[in-house]
């Protein structure tokens, strides 16, 4: 599971990366509760609103960004990369024979902030299919 943070022991360098975490409500449970699911990414800037695996396709909905890829533990990348455009949603081919046993997303802004979804389990997501 992502976490995010800081060590910065400067002031104009802190509070510059979180976790966000996608919960049912505002309660400790349901935050503890999805945080354990995996239900979070992190980030210094950039959102990841959604990732769905649907017929084959890896579908990532995020914020302006230039930059949203795909890379994998087997060395398989893909992305959507651009110096004059921005995009706001990338489509992805899932390919768990090339992947290894996990890919993972990473979505970069403008300023340079990044954000990293969790790392999703080809072997898991094969079974619950």
């Amino acid at each position: 599971v992502p976490t995010a943070g800081d060590d910065n022991h400067h002031e104009r360098g802190s509070l510059k990366a979180w976790t966000m975490i996608k919960a049912d409500k505002l309660s400790y449970d349901a935050l503890i509760s999805a945080y354990e699911r995996g239900d979070c990414y992190v980030s210094d800037g950039p959102e990841i609103h959604s990732l769905v695996l649907n017929d084959g396709k890896i579908i990532v909905k995020t914020s302006e960004s230039p930059y949203i890829v795909l890379s994998s533990e087997g060395r398989y990348v893909q992305g959507k990369i651009s110096k004059t455009e921005k995009y706001t949603e990338a489509v992805f081919d899932y390919v768990p024979h090339k992947m290894g046993r996990y890919f993972r997303i990473e979505v970069r802004d403008s300023e340079g902030g990044k954000a990293f979804s969790n790392a999703y389990y080809t072997e898991y997501i094969s079974k619950n299919e």
